[in-house]
């Protein structure tokens, strides 16, 4: 496990604007992460929750999703420096 991650998406999604719920795929295809590698991050509090849509069905808010994509990629970006 990654320690130095940090849960960087609760900072402030409620601030942000876009609603747009994207479905799994999506998310995979966004984040490059596999559907077992979202799922352990959410259960470990590393990656936005999922918002249930009804039945089985989930999805995720872009703008959480986005947020925390920026938020790797600052996590990664002050390490080369």
């Amino acid at each position: 496990m990654v320690t130095n991650e940090i849960k960087a998406y609760a900072v402030e999604p409620k601030l942000l604007d876009d609603t747009r719920i994207v479905r799994l795929p999506e998310v995979k295809l966004l984040t490059g992460l596999s559907r077992s590698t979202v799922y352990e991050r959410v259960k470990d509090g590393r990656f936005p929750k999922p918002i249930p849509l009804g039945g089985r069905s989930v999805g995720w808010l872009e703008g959480e999703v986005r947020h925390w994509i920026s938020k790797q990629i600052e996590i990664a970006r002050a390490h080369d420096l």
